[in-house]
């Protein structure tokens, strides 16, 4: 059983809603700096030669609906440059109805992308390499790549799929609750504003990375 560190990732207004047919559930987020708090819990996920400062990091919780049909709070760590954005984009995600199932840090699992992506979580930062690429920071270590609902929506690249319960998803043909396609309003948030999804990356670069939105660093932190 996987442990849920930050008493902000939890079950939030459906309780508060549910006797109310006046006030639907609404939006709520917060944006804050790390705290000594939350590093705590970032024991797995933070390394000290990560490519951005811990300072350059926020901690944002934001509203979605689970899988049950009911408003849980999400965590996510992101660079600050675009926490405000990612607000803005699961804000849109959420009156979109797009349900994700769980979102926590990576480091309820240990770290351990396959692990998380085994459970469904949903999640942004973790200090590590690009999945098959040894030497190469991944976005996610800068805090510009979200993963969203893996399990439904897996990486392949040759025959490695991640995660490797995920086989029968690389038929994209099979729509349901959580996956992800240019019809969604979760694709819809992301690409407007200028992410990358990697579920369009099989024409370029030969692969599928079907839960991965990401921004550039060289375009984000060079900005502004």
């Amino acid at each position: 059983m996987f442990r849920y560190l930050l008493p902000t990732c939890t079950l939030l207004a459906s309780l508060l809603y549910s006797d109310s047919v006046d006030m639907p559930p609404a939006f709520e987020s917060t944006v804050a700096p790390i705290t000594a708090e939350i590093l705590e819990q970032m024991s797995f996920s933070w390394k000290d030669n990560n490519p951005v400062p811990l300072e350059d990091l926020r901690y944002v919780v934001v509203s979605h609906w689970g899988f049950d049909d009911r408003v849980h709070q999400g965590c996510l760590i992101v660079h600050e440059k675009v926490a405000d954005e990612v607000v803005e984009i699961f804000n849109e995600i959420f009156d979109g109805g797009f349900p994700i199932e769980k979102m926590t840090l990576v480091d309820n699992y240990q770290g351990v992308d396959e692990v998380s992506a085994q459970d469904n979580n949903s999640y942004s930062f973790c200090s590590r390499e690009i999945t098959g690429m040894k030497g190469t920071f991944s976005k996610h270590s800068y805090g510009l790549a979200i993963d969203l609902n893996p399990l439904y929506n897996p990486y392949q690249r040759g025959d490695l799929l991640v995660p490797q319960t995920a086989g029968a998803y690389l038929d994209r043909s099979i729509v349901g609750k959580g996956t992800i396609n240019p019809s969604t309003a979760c694709y819809q948030a992301f690409v407007k504003r200028g992410w990358d999804w990697g579920g369009s990356w099989g024409a370029t670069r030969g692969y599928g990375d079907y839960h991965h939105f990401e921004k550039h660093p060289d375009k984000v932190l060079k900005a502004g």
